[in-house]
């Protein structure tokens, strides 16, 4: 995925653009919508998961 991003960005500064032409205005919604593109849907969920529960745990340790 990072590979992917890094070969956008250089053909774009090759072509002359800026990275707000690439990306556009929201970077969030880019971000969303090249990590849609580029992970497995089930993998990406998988991944919030683990997130969610290693920040849950976290939040237990601390007694939150």
């Amino acid at each position: 995925m990072f590979t992917d991003l890094v070969d956008l960005f250089e053909s774009s500064a090759a072509d002359g653009k800026q990275v707000l032409d690439v990306i556009g205005s929201d970077a969030g919604r880019f971000c969303d919508e090249f990590m849609r593109a580029s992970v497995n849907t089930e993998n990406t969920e998988k991944l919030r998961e683990k997130l969610n529960n290693e920040v849950m745990e976290k939040f237990k340790k601390e007694g939150q």
